[in-house]
């Protein structure tokens, strides 16, 4: 009789038959795997599949995650809260985004306030106004309300109304809008004078002036001619049609 091979019968040896009666008894060798995972077998090739038993947690990306004691995911939440940032956490500036809306950062929360205080932010009071020290700005349009410039050091543009001119410049060409004639004085004790048209340097008439007594309700003036009525009705006075610069009249 021949050796029992593979695909032929035949007998065994004495050591074949020592590790065939050997082997492990029933019940004594793993059929299947349970608890955190599954797997049975094994197959025919040797091999058992394991399945790994849901955590039930949905797959994804999370910003912070909750581990149990043998390192299985058990949740997750998807954004970071207040509580979750330690109050020693140093966050970089070049972690936060700018904030670009109005209304995010409450006056409270920041330095500002409405008085004169150096490096801080310009916080207007509950009228709309503040206080500063110096003030450097290029100004345009014009102050309405302005009744003084008490350290103004300079200005551009020029000046407008009974004034004209710029800084450094600035001449009187008018009174109460009454042009000023640009001609100089050119004898001592002149005075202004108003010629009918503006008002212009000129002499002062000197001597006595006539008086006259008016009746009547009207009277022609001369020059160099004053007038006193005893009436007690209306008097018009009727001024010369010519005049001469520094005539008088009374």
């Amino acid at each position: 009789m021949q050796q029992a091979s593979v695909g032929s019968a035949g007998y065994i040896t004495a050591a074949d038959f020592v590790a065939f009666t050997g082997k492990q008894s029933s019940g004594n060798y793993l059929t299947a795997l349970t608890g955190d995972g599954t797997a049975t077998g094994p197959s025919g090739s040797g091999s058992a599949t394991f399945t790994l038993a849901n955590s039930g947690v949905t797959a994804g990306t999370y910003a912070k995650v909750t581990v149990d004691s043998k390192g299985r995911v058990t949740g997750g939440d998807a954004a970071i809260g207040n509580g979750d940032i330690a109050a020693s956490a140093g966050i970089e500036d070049s972690k936060l985004a700018t904030i670009a809306s109005s209304g995010k950062v409450a006056n409270s929360a920041t330095s500002g306030t409405s008085g004169s205080t150096a490096n801080t932010l310009v916080l207007r009071d509950g009228s709309g106004n503040f206080s500063a020290g110096t003030i450097t700005a290029t100004l345009n349009g014009n102050a309405t309300t302005a009744t003084t410039a008490t350290t103004a050091g300079s200005f551009t543009g020029s000046l407008s109304g009974d004034v004209s001119g710029g800084q450094g410049t600035t001449s009187v060409t008018k009174i109460q809008g009454v042009p000023v004639a640009s001609t100089a004085p050119t004898v001592s004790g002149q005075a202004l004078l108003w010629n009918g048209t503006s008002w212009a340097p000129g002499s002062v008439a000197t001597g006595a002036l006539t008086w006259n007594t008016v009746t009547g309700t009207s009277a022609s003036a001369s020059v160099s001619n004053a007038y006193v009525t005893n009436n007690a009705s209306r008097v018009t006075i009727t001024l010369p049609q010519s005049c001469a610069l520094g005539d008088v009249v009374k």
